[in-house]
C-alpha cells in the first residue's frame, strides 16, 4: 500500500501546453469531421433538390403534351393575353406566369397547376414555339420546359406533332414564333363537321347506303355529335371515317360486287349503333 502511494506521488501531470496542444489538435479533428459532414450533407441535398426539379419537370412535360396532343385547334399568346375568364367550355389556356405553369379552363377555378414553381426558390419557365424545321408541316409544336434554379440548372425539350389540327396549322404573330403561353381547342364544332361533309365527298352512308332524309341517316348523326364528338376516342373516329369514306366510296365505284355486301355490312352496323343509343 506504501508502495503504490509512492507511484502516485512521484508521477507527474500535463503541463499547460501539454494540455492546450492537445485541446488543439482535438478542436481540428472535430472542425474536420464537421466540415466533411457539411459538405457531405450540402452534396446529397443538392443532389436530392436536383432530382427532385428534373422529376417535376418530366411529369410536367408529360401532363403538357398530353393536354395539347388532341387539339383541334392552337395559337401561340403572350401571358398577358390570357383572359381573367374562361366562357366557353372547349378554350383551354396554358401559361407559365410568376415560376409557375397552370392550365386555365372554364371549368378550372383557381387555375389547374401544372408545375409549382412556389415550391423552389427560383420557379421554372416554359416556352410553346415553332420548330424551326418545320418545314411544310404545321402541326409541329417545341415544348421547352426549364428549370431557373442556379444550382440546378435543367431544361426538357419535346417536339410534338398535333394530331386532330385544322388544315391552317399553328396560328401565331407576325414574327412571334415563340411565346411563353398557348390557346386550343379540342372539340370540332356542328358547324365545321357540316363544312367537312360539305368539302369532302360526303360520307359514305349519307351517298351509298341510306337517302339523304332517312331517319336512319339522322339518328347516325345524332350519335356522332352527342356521343362521339364529346370524347378524344371518339373525334379520332369522327376524323378517321371522314377521310376514309371517299376511298370506300371509290372502291365501290369500280367494285359492282362488292357493293351489295358492303351495303348490308354497313346496315347491320348502323342497326347496332342506333339500338345501343
Amino acid at each position: 500500500m506504501h508502495m503504490r502511494m509512492d507511484i502516485f506521488r512521484d508521477s507527474n501531470g500535463f503541463t499547460l501546453v501539454e494540455l492546450l496542444v492537445t485541446l488543439s489538435l482535438v478542436g481540428i479533428v472535430i472542425a474536420g469531421g464537421f466540415t466533411v459532414y457539411y459538405f457531405a450533407d450540402r452534396a446529397f441535398m443538392s443532389s436530392s433538390e436536383r432530382a427532385d426539379i428534373q422529376a417535376d419537370v418530366q411529369l410536367a412535360m408529360v401532363r403538357v403534351t398530353e393536354e395539347v396532343r388532341l387539339a383541334h385547334s392552337l395559337k401561340l399568346l403572350t401571358p398577358e393575353d390570357v383572359p381573367s375568364i374562361v366562357q366557353d367550355e372547349d378554350d383551354h389556356y396554358l401559361y407559365g406566369r410568376a415560376g409557375s405553369i397552370f392550365l386555365k379552363t372554364a371549368k378550372g377555378s383557381p387555375d389547374t397547376v401544372v408545375l409549382d414553381g412556389s415550391l423552389t426558390e427560383h420557379g421554372y419557365s416554359v416556352l410553346f414555339s415553332v420548330p424551326e424545321d418545320a418545314g411544310e408541316d404545321p402541326s409541329l409544336l417545341e415544348i421547352t420546359i426549364a428549370s431557373l434554379h442556379p444550382e440546378a440548372e435543367y431544361t426538357l425539350s419535346a417536339e410534338l406533332q398535333i394530331l386532330n389540327l385544322r388544315a391552317e396549322g399553328i396560328k401565331y404573330e407576325d414574327g412571334a414564333p415563340k411565346q411563353e403561353a398557348i390557346y386550343f381547342t379540342k372539340n370540332f364544332s356542328p358547324e365545321e363537321l357540316e363544312e367537312v361533309e360539305r368539302v369532302r365527298p360526303g360520307c359514305i352512308y349519307g351517298r351509298r347506303v341510306y337517302a339523304s332524309d332517312a331517319p336512319e341517316l339522322a339518328s347516325l348523326r345524332g350519335f356522332r355529335d352527342s356521343v362521339l364528338e364529346k370524347s378524344v376516342v371518339g373525334r379520332f373516329v369522327i376524323r378517321a371515317y371522314y377521310s376514309m369514306s371517299p376511298l370506300v366510296y371509290s372502291f365501290l365505284e369500280y367494285q359492282p360486287l362488292a357493293r351489295q355486301a358492303t351495303t348490308n355490312f354497313l346496315r347491320g352496323l348502323a342497326r347496332v349503333v342506333i339500338a345501343s343509343t
